[in-house]
């Protein structure tokens, strides 16, 4: 589980690459796909109600 923790953390950093755009799912990445969306619109929301308390 170490080995697949420290594969999977080096494939991250390369889809911060300028080279990475977009790519096609899979039918199986369709579920993580909607996961990402919703937790970078549940952290734009938490960023939001933090800006209005301010």
């Amino acid at each position: 589980m170490e080995e697949d923790a420290d594969i999977c953390e080096v494939n991250q950093m390369g889809l911060r690459s300028m080279r990475h755009k977009a790519g096609v799912l899979m039918p199986e990445e369709y579920d993580l796909h909607r996961f990402h969306n919703w937790v970078r619109e549940r952290h734009a929301a938490l960023a939001h109600q933090s800006d209005l308390g301010r």
